[in-house]
């Protein structure tokens, strides 16, 4: 009997110390905005880009008079050498919202691409799709979080290693997301582990 309880406190104990030498720390890194604003189309409205305001983080469709598109831009450069990514989440600050009194939603796409770092107005047609989020639930001041971690990863195997976001909608109406020239602005969340 004492022999059966002895082999299974080393085999419990030889389980525990493998799991442990093999378990991966984790870290969390919290990225600020490298640069960010909206550029818009408006004044002649004809789906080219013809201003950048980078005060503010709108996302506003107004059917025959403009349309604005948040561009928001991280550094990925100060994530340590030797590490993976595992884990990414763009967190934004709903602000305000406009809408149409028969509208049930807002719907936001989010496009990631690698950046420039530099806010330009070719960046209004920039990136391949990451989701949709619906900005008419969204509850005003309250941080929205939502998974970019595929096109981070995909960015941060790149030479340049700077990831950018473009938000737009489809519909009209729109959303004001905070902003490093106005308030709460938008962040990026990364957990890493070691890449060994």
């Amino acid at each position: 009997m004492i022999t059966r309880i002895t082999t299974v406190l080393f085999s419990s104990l030889a389980l525990f110390l493998f799991l442990s030498a093999n378990a991966q720390s984790t870290e969390r890194i919290i990225l600020p905005t490298r640069s960010e604003g909206t550029i818009l189309d408006q004044f002649t409205f004809d789906g080219l880009p013809n201003t950048i305001d980078t005060r503010i983080n709108q996302v506003q469709l107004e059917g025959g008079q403009f349309d604005a598109r948040a561009i928001i831009d991280f550094d990925l450069n100060v994530i340590p050498n030797g590490k993976r990514i595992t884990r990414a989440i763009l967190v934004l600050m709903p602000l305000g919202r406009t809408f149409h009194p028969e509208d049930t939603s807002i719907p936001i796409e989010i496009r990631g691409f690698a950046s420039n770092g530099v806010l330009q107005l070719k960046d209004f047609h920039s990136g391949r799709f990451v989701r949709v989020i619906d900005g008419f639930p969204m509850e005003l001041g309250v941080r929205e979080r939502v998974d970019v971690t595929a096109i981070v990863r995909d960015v941060f195997r790149s030479e340049r290693k700077l990831v950018g976001f473009v938000l737009r909608t489809t519909a009209r109406g729109g959303m004001l997301f905070g902003s490093r020239g106005f308030v709460s602005p938008a962040k990026l969340e990364v957990v890493l582990v070691d890449a060994t």
